[in-house]
């Protein structure tokens, strides 16, 4: 039988990978774009992420981790400063704090959901703005092509 480590630190990597791959799905980036994102990568000033991506981002996050990941609700209450200042850690965390946990008496299983990070306790960002709010003003995303 084999132990597979868990903890935050594997947590937070796993749904960064994914996340780093669902932010390159809605924004038709490559993976040399995505290569470049990181934790600290804000959605609006480094990724140039647009409220209309965000909220495919939000569908794609819901439909990978379940409906209590909602990330347009997580926004909703966030001020103008934090949402200009949210990053891709910042939703990696909300992610690992919000997702089901598998249960290791049942492989693949949902066993129960996460703890959960209320908008006001995530990733420093204190809150959530939201659906229709916009990911700031436009612009070429740092490394695109676009």
């Amino acid at each position: 039988m084999t132990v597979q480590p868990t903890g935050p630190g594997l947590a937070e990597r796993s749904v960064l990978a994914e996340l780093t791959g669902l932010l390159a799905e809605v924004t038709g980036e490559d993976e040399r774009w995505a290569a470049g994102v990181t934790p600290a990568s804000r959605l609006e000033g480094d990724l140039r992420l647009e409220s209309v991506e965000l909220a495919a981002l939000s569908d794609l996050l819901a439909r990978t981790y379940g409906e209590q990941v909602d990330v347009a609700a997580f926004v909703a209450e966030l001020d103008i400063d934090q949402i200009i200042g949210l990053t891709v850690g910042d939703l990696v965390r909300y992610v690992v704090a919000r997702r089901p946990v598998t249960s290791q008496a049942e492989p693949g299983g949902r066993a129960e959901t996460g703890a959960t990070a209320g908008p006001d306790r995530t990733a420093g960002t204190g809150g959530t703005a939201g659906p229709g709010g916009s990911a700031g003003p436009g612009g070429t995303r740092v490394g695109a092509d676009r």
